[in-house]
């Protein structure tokens, strides 16, 4: 399918303006709010063609088009469309086939592409875009990671996972629904008993990270994963404090330890069984059994939450519920069946801040709740304040 060009500005990192409106007006056909947030609409890249052939591509546009129609259509088949949008950019829809499945066939046409006109195919890792908005103003798309689509393409072939309808698999790392490759790392902390000051287990202590760089995701970036990332997510910290568990002897016979996961999983059939499955195959390595903590509570139908903490109850000692925002804790959450409320104070604050900020958080969730809990002391001292604000555990970081 050939279609006229649409002029485009230079890529940037977030957004391709096209100011055709004939291109525009074709755009309707790809702008599908389940296939956008499915990843099944690509924007292929001709730049490394056009940077290489410098001065000489006014002359060669019309052959590499016409070649990359050709290649499409025979790679695409009857299972998708395409439409180029500017001399340098095809947008891809594959309706038809899964997320990684689709985008695997736009990464084999375009390094077919890279690969006759520039004998240098491996150019092509970086020239696919997952698009996430269109319409007349523009396309707004990120990048994608080759490795994550080969990934995902072979998990899908050979495992029946990938996000292709299958449950996610605890698999570590895991591709995550914007091209990322993202690993869960997890580290035990000391959770003391503040009345007694007694150690009564650990506390699991989980982190996503970019795998490669290792660069933690911020609030906000796991806030915008989709169900099926934090699905993985859950499923990859469960095994990851297994793995924990099982490397260190002396942890073997914990009276418990405290397993973060979402609430956004355990609210979804998909995949809630292989959680509650997981859990329950950790549980049987502490003496006591697991303390489920509970996030992304804050905001969720009260109705709903307490189905989750019902549903999670029978397998867990007890229940807790994580927040982000404690100064702001909602008097709703009395009614969620919860046993307590915990959360964690950024590292790196001096006592001035630190000290401050944890008395007036353990005043607000002490109206909720009687049990409450705190993440991120460092030393002796943070610990003892911390109790006489009130609290009724605190975990010991860098331990």
């Amino acid at each position: 399918m050939t279609t006229p060009a649409a002029a485009v500005a230079p890529p940037s990192r977030n957004a391709d303006r096209i100011v055709s409106a004939e291109a525009a007006e074709v755009l309707a056909r790809f702008d599908d709010p389940a296939l956008l947030a499915d990843g099944k609409v690509v924007v292929i890249s001709l730049d490394a063609i056009v940077e290489r052939f410098g001065g000489k591509w006014p002359l060669r546009s019309d052959q590499v088009h016409e070649h990359v129609d050709r290649t499409l259509e025979r790679v695409i088949g009857r299972d998708g469309y395409f439409l180029r949008v500017s001399a340098t950019d095809y947008l891809v829809c594959q309706p038809e086939v899964g997320r990684f499945i689709g985008q695997a066939n736009c990464l084999r046409s375009l390094r077919e592409v890279l690969g006759h006109f520039l004998g240098a195919a491996h150019l092509a890792d970086g020239g696919l875009r997952q698009v996430f908005k269109l319409g007349r103003q523009g396309i707004e798309a990120h990048q994608l990671d080759a490795r994550a689509i080969e990934i995902g393409a072979a998990q899908t072939l050979h495992g029946g996972n990938g996000g292709e309808g299958e449950a996610p698999t605890a698999g570590n790392p895991f591709a995550a629904a914007d091209g990322r490759m993202l690993r869960v790392s997890c580290a035990l902390e000391p959770l003391f008993e503040l009345k007694g000051f007694g150690r009564i287990g650990m506390r699991l202590s989980r982190r996503i990270c970019v795998h490669g760089s290792d660069e933690p995701l911020t609030q906000k970036d796991v806030a915008n994963l989709t169900r099926t990332d934090v699905l993985r997510a859950d499923l990859a910290t469960i095994a990851r404090g297994v793995d924990r568990l099982r490397s260190d002897a002396g942890r073997a016979h914990l009276p418990t330890l405290i397993v973060p996961l979402s609430y956004i999983s355990l609210s979804g059939q998909r995949g809630r069984e292989d959680i509650i499955r997981a859990f329950n195959d950790a549980a049987s390595l502490v003496e006591r059994g697991l303390i489920c903590e509970l996030s992304n509570i804050e905001g969720a139908p009260a109705s709903s939450l307490q189905a989750v903490v019902g549903l999670i109850r029978p397998h867990a000692v007890f229940v807790v519920g994580r927040l982000t925002a404690p100064q702001r804790t909602s008097s709703a959450l009395k009614e969620a069946g919860l046993h307590g409320l915990s959360f964690e104070v950024s590292s790196g604050l001096g006592e001035g801040e630190f000290l401050p900020l944890v008395a007036a958080s353990v005043e607000a969730v002490r109206r909720v709740s009687r049990t409450v809990l705190v993440y991120g002391a460092t030393t002796p001292r943070e610990v003892g304040a911390i109790a006489a604000m009130g609290a009724t555990h605190a975990s010991v970081r860098g331990s």
